[in-house]
């Protein structure tokens, strides 16, 4: 398991200086910020031991930079118990516990050193169950149990990076099947029982666990209940009952303390460990269970566990393997119900506009989605009418919701100020705390402008915290959304949670946007008209590929909006031989979401003559990021090179780039360039993009659409839209390019009942 000299050292230190436990840890330049456990003597507990130990949640015991510590453990009192395990029975309470309560720790030594590590360094804690005060001879006996491990661990140095190999191996061989799952289709993504199934599958097959030996279950955290309730399982489950939801509140099962904890758990011999107090059986003979948390940006999202018959069957690094492959795989779900939420939104917008009477209406659906996608206990939104100088019109994820804002009140503040504001501790005798997010951090609200009282309804409907968000439209507020939450103990949202809640902003921003347009008189709204009039000639107009001796194109668009949509499209001539091609999909409608997208234009203009997709698409994507504007984009460029046509094409997010090619007269093929996809446009990049570059002939075609036209788990999706231009081709071989890109249109409306919910625009190229 770790290395028997420094071991057999560990022991010996251990009964040298009465200690009654040691643990040594190793930071190395490979993970940085990290600190990995390569050995641990007389440690009770040692199953939540294994896998990286996080600086940020070691409560900086770990990362302090001093050199020595010597701590005395005062005893905890019943009122200090975190009330995170306060509702926890008390036979119990010492498993959740950090590692000084579980063991017992009353003294503490931690002892650094870097010194002939070259850029290494090693940390080492000594334990003790009594309370000491550390005398000097003590001091030295550790520095010198702490030279002899100094000495080991430099002669096994190269041991040690050999034994990296090993769990760096076993990461690959789980990643590889998980990077299959990670590349299914969006329609098996919308079924995350049949999506997680898979992943636990793959990490089973590659951990070679028998057919049979194996179970695992993948739950997922709803924050708002503390309760882990079941997404996935794969393999033989005797009590299925069992599984569908734990509680984490009372600690109901070992996913609860890992929850908890953010720990993984590695349990070798069930039977015999401490931990099967309060291990649910799923299946009566398991022998060994391995459970890991799954996380994205600091957030707990879940947990995965694996269970075996066989005893001993995990080994410490299948925590970091398995970690490392589910967190992967559960983040691609996460960004599929990202951009599942996002359709539902633009969907929720169009039906304000498109429907008598609809704003009002989604102005409710929004707030349920707002409520179900934060998890929390509901959300109300409020819309601000300049012309009456009041809140008059709102939606909420509960019925009979009327705006009753008081003037002054913490509802008006937002308005006035467009600043986000955390209340929390509502209801509590002591004063309630506020916070006030301003560039990108909460900072403590303080001073006379700020109100001081709370809604007596919110106290009395027992809502414990609120987050109270700005609705701003063309830099004026238009409206107040309040998410709130009954739980007690709720930290201010962190930075990513506040992201995805002024992204909820902006799109109820479009809905009440579509009020006001509705309520303007006809004056106002010719003014809208024509400011989409002067912002869609300055996007259309860029389609300039007719004198190209190189290809033949033709763009059909059908925003939404007159003649201004979301989606955005230009065609360069780079030179007589190169010519470009972008089709890019902004999500968000109207003028507001076409304005919010003209900046990626601009960056596209200073970059497009490069004979690099890839390093245009990257731009965009950091102009994207910077700008917090999300979309999709397809990029290709198309040269001669010593009479030979090659294609170059890079995506984010979007569905790649379909080219047909017909050989002697035989029917037409086709293929789905690029292979893989990025992330959409707006998202952190995990890896560069890609150029994907292929050879084509003349009178081949190349077909590139936005999901208006087509989406993956629709019904008219990317294999609908294919199959139905290699017929057409099949039947009119010599079809122009308009022609083909009308019927693609006309095709993709029919499939939709005659009425597109989003812009569509399809562009058609072919191969001089």
């Amino acid at each position: 398991m770790f290395n028997q000299s420094l071991q057999d050292h560990l022991d010996e230190t251990l009964v040298r200086l009465g200690a009654s436990s040691c643990t040594l840890y190793l930071q190395d330049p490979q993970w940085p910020g990290e600190f990995r456990l390569i050995a641990m003597a007389g440690v009770r507990f040692q199953e939540p031991m294994f896998g990286f130990v996080y600086t940020e949640r070691a409560r900086g015991l770990l990362g302090t930079p001093e050199k020595e510590l010597f701590v005395s453990v005062p005893l905890k009192r019943e009122q200090d118990i975190s009330p995170l395990i306060c509702d926890i029975p008390l036979s119990n309470r010492r498993l959740f516990g950090n590692f000084q309560e579980r063991e017992g720790v009353m003294s503490f030594a931690r002892l650094t050193e870097t010194e002939g590590l070259g850029d290494c360094r090693i940390v080492l804690f000594v334990n003790f169950s009594d309370s000491l005060e550390f005398a000097d001879d003590e001091k030295q006996a550790m520095r010198t149990a702490l030279a002899g491990l100094v000495d080991i661990v430099r002669s096994i140095r190269t041991a040690l990076s050999s034994s990296d190999l090993e769990w760096r191996s076993e990461a690959t061989r789980i990643a590889s099947p998980g990077q299959t799952v990670i590349s299914i289709s969006s329609s098996a993504l919308n079924e995350p029982n049949a999506f997680f199934s898979k992943v636990i599958e793959a990490a089973l097959v590659a951990l070679n666990i028998a057919p049979g030996a194996g179970l695992g279950v993948i739950h997922l955290y709803n924050a708002e209940l503390q309760l882990l309730e079941l997404r996935g399982s794969f393999g033989r489950i005797q009590h299925p009952e069992r599984a569908q939801g734990l509680s984490v509140r009372t600690g109901e099962g070992l996913i609860s303390l890992v929850s908890l904890t953010r720990r993984s758990i590695l349990i070798q011999d069930l039977v015999n460990s401490e931990f099967k107090r309060i291990h649910v059986w799923l299946n009566d003979d398991t022998k060994s269970e391995l459970v890991v948390p799954l996380e994205i940006e600091g957030e707990l999202v879940g947990t995965l566990c694996l269970e075996c018959t066989d005893p001993n069957r995990f080994v410490p690094h299948h925590a970091l393997s398995v970690w490392f492959a589910a967190n992967k795989a559960v983040l691609a779900y996460q960004l599929h119900q990202l951009s599942s939420m996002n359709r539902k939104l633009l969907n929720l917008c169009w039906r304000a506009t498109a429907v008598e009477g609809g704003a009002r209406v989604s102005l409710d659906d929004l707030a349920t989605l707002a409520k179900d996608y934060l998890q929390a206990s509901s959300c109300d939104i409020s819309r601000f009418n300049s012309h009456t100088d009041a809140f008059d019109t709102g939606g909420a994820s509960f019925g009979n919701f009327t705006p009753q804002v008081r003037k002054g009140g913490w509802t008006d503040f937002i308005r006035i100020f467009r600043k986000p504001v955390w209340i929390s501790d509502i209801g509590k005798q002591c004063k309630h705390e506020v916070h006030v997010w301003e560039e990108d951090q909460w900072r403590a609200a303080q001073g006379e402008s700020f109100p001081t009282g709370i809604n007596q309804s919110a106290i009395d409907s027992g809502v414990r915290s609120a987050l109270g968000v700005p609705i701003n439209v063309l830099g004026e507020c238009v409206g107040v959304a309040w998410i709130k939450y009954k739980r007690q103990g709720r930290e201010f949202p962190k930075q990513g949670l506040m992201f995805l809640a002024l992204g909820f902003a902006a799109e109820a921003g479009l809905v009440l946007d579509s009020i006001q347009r509705r309520e303007v008189d006809l004056k106002d709204k010719a003014k809208i008209d024509s400011v989409a009039e002067q912002v869609a000639a300055a996007i259309h107009e860029r389609w300039q590929l007719n004198d190209s001796p190189i290809v033949e194109s033709y763009v059909a668009s059908h925003p939404l909006h007159s003649r201004l949509g979301g989606d955005f499209y230009a065609g360069k001539i780079i030179d007589t031989q190169t010519v470009s091609i972008l089709l890019l999909d902004g999500q968000g409608h109207g003028v507001g979401g076409s304005l919010h997208m003209l900046p990626l234009m601009t960056a596209f203009e200073a970059v497009y003559n490069s004979y690099s997709t890839a390093h245009v698409v990257s731009q965009l994507a950091r102009t994207a990021q910077a700008l917090g504007v999300k979309g999709s984009a397809i990029y290709c460029i198309l040269t001669s090179i010593d009479k030979k046509r090659w294609l170059s094409v890079t995506s984010a997010g979007h569905e790649s780039l379909i080219l047909f090619t017909s050989t002697d007269g035989f029917r037409w093929q086709y293929e789905f360039f690029p292979k893989s996809r990025a992330p959409m446009l707006g998202h952190p990049l995990s890896e560069p993009f890609m150029d994907h570059r292929i050879l084509v002939s003349p009178g081949d075609v190349m077909v590139g659409y936005t999901d208006g036209i087509a989406e993956q788990g629709q019904r008219f999706n990317a294999t609908h839209v294919a199959t139905f231009v290699a017929n057409l081709l099949d039947e009119k071989n010599d079809a122009d390019t308009s022609f083909i890109a009308n019927a693609i249109v006309e095709e993709s409306r029919r499939q939709h009942g005659l009425a597109f919910e989003d812009d569509a625009t399809v562009f058609v190229a072919r191969i001089r």
